[in-house]
């Protein structure tokens, strides 16, 4: 079985939603591309947590579509999209002045 993230990111959940949206695809087209029902990708966008395996190949996935994501990206703070990142293929991480 594979193991799940330990010390869940208050922050996952809300990225994943954000990077989808950014990205412009369906939650049917990423869960096809790494081999889950999108029932079961939708409960990592509401708060379950998804196995490292799974958050690896989320992860390539949005590399392969020219999104640059790492695991650090996704865990560590909440993600904001800007015009700017749009256009560069970068994403913006908002972190709070105390977080820095």
């Amino acid at each position: 079985m594979a193991k799940k993230c330990r010390g869940k990111s208050p922050y996952l959940s809300s990225n994943l939603y954000t990077i989808r949206k950014y990205a412009v695809v369906s939650q049917q087209e990423i869960a096809d591309s790494i081999g889950v029902e999108r029932t079961t990708y939708t409960k990592w966008e509401i708060g379950t947590e998804p196995s490292y395996y799974h958050l690896s190949k989320i992860i390539k996935f949005y590399n392969d579509k020219g999104v640059s994501l790492d695991y650090n990206m996704l865990l560590s703070a909440p993600i904001q999209i800007t015009l700017q990142s749009r256009a560069t293929g970068e994403i913006i991480m908002n972190r709070k002045n105390d977080d820095i």
